[in-house]
């Protein structure tokens, strides 16, 4: 089995490194890192969704799934990870998705575009800052913000013009869902329960202390709630084995 976690708008694969405290014998953890960002950019930057999902869908599952996959996104990493779910339940390699755990975004229904102007990038940082996606002493670092501004101002644009996929039939794998009770950003917060409508084996939320990016001081809680989802994909296989 394979666990595969999509990073945030700006973020890195590296970000999601304590996931790989969930690797054994059977499961390979793979912290995804978007064509463009710091360790690939010789690779093309995307700024529209559709380009983005279809390199990505490509890269990851062009020659086919042969062994059971899951699927962890963060904020801009939920959508991509939901995106490619769907599109996964339309192949022929639907039985493979056997998991998908969505963190700090909205269903589609209530996506709105970035409120950000992203031709200002005093505006993109001030941003970065009040969500806590970046420290200060970072964003004021010239030399890092020149590069990094290219990055996150893509990745913030990736979905403005994008049409979400219509779910015509529900997915099969088992679906989390996780936040914070303080994350401004996912508005109104009680839409995060409507992620029921897109999977036929929905294991409910989990909500946490902190804002956007709780998963920085809760790697721990989060790792464990994605391994409970795994014991479950495990327990339904030990029974269609019988």
């Amino acid at each position: 089995m394979k666990l595969i976690t999509f990073p945030h708008a700006g973020g890195f694969g590296s970000y999601y490194r304590p996931m790989k405290a969930l690797e054994h014998d059977s499961l390979q953890v793979v912290n995804y890192e978007y064509p463009g960002h710091v360790t690939r950019m010789r690779d093309p930057l995307f700024t529209e969704a559709d380009d983005a999902l279809d390199y990505i869908y490509e890269e990851l599952f062009g020659n086919g799934i042969h062994e059971d996959i899951v699927l962890f996104g963060h904020s801009l990493g939920a959508a991509i990870a939901a995106e490619l779910a769907v599109r996964i339940n339309k192949s022929r390699f639907k039985e493979r998705l056997v998991g998908l755990v969505i963190s700090s975004t909205v269903p589609a229904s209530y996506f709105k575009p970035c409120s950000v102007n992203l031709n200002d990038p005093a505006a993109v940082i001030k941003y970065l800052e009040e969500l806590g996606g970046t420290q200060s002493f970072v964003a004021h670092n010239k030399a890092f913000m020149d590069m990094y501004l290219k990055i996150v101002t893509a990745d913030l644009g990736l979905f403005d013009n994008y049409s979400f996929s219509v779910i015509e039939e529900p997915l099969h794998c088992f679906l989390k869902v996780l936040y914070a009770e303080d994350d401004h950003y996912l508005q109104p917060i009680g839409c995060m329960a409507d992620w029921s409508a897109i999977s036929e084996n929905y294991l409910g939320t989990t909500t946490y202390l902190g804002g956007h990016f709780y998963l920085a001081s809760q790697w721990e809680s989060v790792t464990a709630e994605t391994k409970a989802l795994l014991k479950q994909v495990e327990l339904c296989r030990g029974r269609m084995a019988k």
